[in-house]
């Protein structure tokens, strides 16, 4: 099984709240921005990209275990094109996650799969 951190990183996995997935959930959040954390810069800068993840595994704990989502939400794939501007880094403690800088139109365009944070049990029988 290849290691999804050696992965070529195009494809990453991103928490919505709606589906499909609106400008606004690709959209770095400037309300943090007006509660910085004192003598953070480097918080402030992480502020103006977006968080994603590198597996949907990722992705799916962080929005089943962590508020506001809770359960709650959708998990968008965004597959980036060869030919998009754009820049990654890995950032935080958090397994897997990203910060993503790049127009949030191109965002939503690279989109290509959405699919519940909870998965519905399957209760057949046989």
């Amino acid at each position: 099984m290849n290691d999804p951190e050696q992965l070529p990183l195009r494809v990453f996995y991103r928490i919505v709240w709606t589906n499909p997935p609106t400008i606004h959930d690709v959209q770095a959040n400037p309300s943090l921005l007006t509660r910085p954390r004192v003598g953070n810069p480097e918080y402030l800068r992480l502020q103006t990209g977006i968080s994603v993840f590198r597996t949907l595994a990722q992705a799916r704990r962080t929005a089943i275990a962590r508020p506001p989502w809770s359960g709650d939400g959708y998990i968008a794939r965004i597959v980036i094109p060869d030919d998009a501007e754009f820049r990654i880094e890995r950032t935080t403690k958090s397994r897997g996650h990203y910060t993503l800088w790049a127009d949030s139109k191109a965002i939503l365009s690279w989109i290509d799969a959405v699919e519940p944070v909870k998965i519905a049990e399957d209760f057949t029988h046989g």
